[in-house]
């Protein structure tokens, strides 16, 4: 009998347990649907309607480009690789927006560099996130025409670009972001840009 009369006190115990469990649920199911998490995707979704009419795909050459029309062109592997067989040193920066580590630097910086070394640079964004934040009015910008890979996932089509424009593997080139070429041929990568000889 006793258990009996604390059966009612049990079940009101199990109605709220579920209830907090389904809430939790509930809770955390609508933070994940509000939540973006940036740099698993191209991030072009992530753009504001006027954001995106500045992005263009390539239809020319890349040595035709304007500096200062302020727009971001998707380039392909063999616009990329016409562009370099036609300068002595090209320096192609695999470049991150939003990336603070030691071996990221501002397009700007590393265009004003490659200049200093008579260098050619090319910027190659791998994804739209914070692209615009960064992206400075004086200089031409690209990104991966992510279409030949038919992919939207960002590890996939950023291997599959460099390892088709350098002809070796993300991990023989040691996962570096500047890629080096020498009379149109590819020389190395490197982590940090003044390790560029």
């Amino acid at each position: 009998m006793k258990i009996q009369r604390h059966k009612p006190v049990l079940i009101g115990c199990m109605k709220k347990l579920k209830f907090a469990r389904m809430s939790l649920v509930l809770g955390t199911t609508l933070l994940l649907i509000s939540c973006r998490i940036g740099g698993l995707t191209t991030g072009y979704n992530h753009l504001t309607p006027a954001q995106k009419a500045r992005i263009e795909k390539l239809t020319g050459r890349i040595a035709d480009v304007k500096n200062d029309d302020g727009k971001v062109y998707k380039i392909t592997v063999a616009q990329l690789k016409d562009f370099i067989r036609g300068e002595k040193d090209v320096v192609v920066y695999e470049f991150i927006p939003y990336c603070k580590a030691e071996g990221c630097i501002p397009p700007v910086l590393f265009e004003h560099s490659c200049r200093e070394k008579n260098y050619r640079a090319v910027v190659v964004a791998v994804l739209y996130d914070e692209l615009f934040s960064v992206k400075h009015p004086g200089m031409p910008m690209f990104s991966i025409d992510t279409e030949p890979y038919q992919t939207k996932w960002r590890s996939k089509y950023e291997r599959c670009f460099f390892d088709e424009l350098t002809g070796i593997t993300e991990k023989e080139r040691n996962y570096n972001s500047f890629h080096y070429f020498h009379d149109g041929k590819y020389v190395k990568s490197y982590h940090r840009f003044n390790e560029v000889p």
